[in-house]
């Protein structure tokens, strides 16, 4: 039994159920609008007595501290993310067959964007007008409304493959049969980027759009490597030894990567480095991290109570000190997504 709650905790960073177009009202809202403007932090969790094998999740949110966790959606809720300004979080819903809904935090109001089942992994575009998906091995854009879908690519292998928005909104990098490739979504067109025999993922754009960095195992095993937009003057960052888990982000400036690795022990870690590969330190044991938009924390989940089973979500200072545990609670909560634009005094 332990050894199944301790496998809970890999499975976490996947959660599968999915996608395609309309817009309708539905369902009763659960969480009120008073204090959502600032300083959020959503997550989803198995409180509710819902096994996590069963792969079932729902939607929360609390403050910045921990407080005032609400649900915000009874059902199934999987990949969340906000929209840039804040105020809409968009999830996709299992028992609709994965189909994508969004949610207003000012007034509670759920409404249903797809019906065609089958997507993943919904992002907002950066100015918030569009919602960029996985459809069945293909990666899609809609309206934010639901409306105009644009299919953007053909068949991606694998199905969990990863993208980015440029910051300007009009490209995207996605991995793709081990290649990076650069979707221009006006001209509706495909490049490859870094053409390499080796496996490259996770392409994740610096803040300023102006590089991608991304893990290959070109040298033999896994290391971060950075790159011009274009795909030119591909650079190596990192010679280690050890596992990379999950997606790299960077913090809000740009100067540092925060990311989860794993050296072969019980848990995963979380380390940050300078954008150029130096200064590289071990904070915590965690993974999912993500760096509040001052860049003063860093917000995590971790497996801190393994004799119940239960995965956690933390903060910390972006120095590793002070680690907060903001969920307490005697259940798994696990991938946190932060509001946008906030500051914590």
């Amino acid at each position: 039994m332990f050894q199944k709650k301790r496998v809970i905790f890999f499975l976490c960073l996947f959660f599968s159920q999915l996608v395609m177009t309309g817009c309708t009202r539905l369902m009763t809202p659960i969480a009120s609008e008073e204090n959502y403007f600032s300083g959020k932090l959503a997550f989803l969790s198995y409180r509710n007595g819902v096994l996590p094998d069963q792969n079932y999740a729902e939607l929360y949110i609390m403050d910045y501290d921990g407080q005032n966790q609400k649900r915000l959606i009874e059902g199934s809720a999987d990949f969340p993310s906000f929209s840039p300004a804040g105020s809409e979080i968009v999830c996709s819903r299992g028992e609709y067959n994965g189909d994508l809904f969004k949610i207003y935090l000012k007034d509670s109001a759920i409404v249903r964007l797809t019906f065609d089942h089958f997507g993943q992994y919904p992002i907002f575009s950066p100015d918030g007008s569009r919602i960029a998906f996985f459809h069945q091995h293909s990666l899609n854009i809609i309206d934010s409304d639901g409306n105009n879908l644009q299919v953007l690519t053909g068949y991606l292998s694998p199905v969990q493959a990863y993208f980015d928005f440029s910051p300007d909104g009009s490209k995207i990098a996605v991995e793709s049969n081990d290649e990076i490739f650069l979707v221009d979504i006006l001209l509706d067109t495909l490049i490859n980027i870094t053409n390499h025999p080796a496996h490259d993922k996770m392409p994740t754009f610096t803040p300023d759009g102006t590089q991608i960095a991304f893990i290959s195992d070109r040298g033999g095993t896994d290391q971060i490597f950075l790159m011009n937009a274009d795909g030119s003057d591909q650079t190596q960052l990192t010679d280690v030894d050890y596992k990379f888990f999950g997606i790299l982000r960077f913090s809000p400036v740009g100067d540092k990567l925060v990311f989860s690795i794993n050296r072969g022990g019980y848990s995963p870690e979380i380390c940050t480095m300078n954008i150029n590969g130096s200064d590289q330190k071990i904070l915590a044991e965690g993974l999912n991290p993500r760096y509040t938009p001052d860049g003063r924390k860093i917000v995590y989940e971790t497996y801190r109570a393994p004799e119940e089973g239960w995965i956690e979500i933390y903060e910390m200072n972006s120095d590793g000190s002070n680690q907060v545990n903001l969920t307490n609670s005697p259940a798994t909560d696990t991938y946190p997504i932060v509001q946008p634009q906030w500051q914590v005094n």
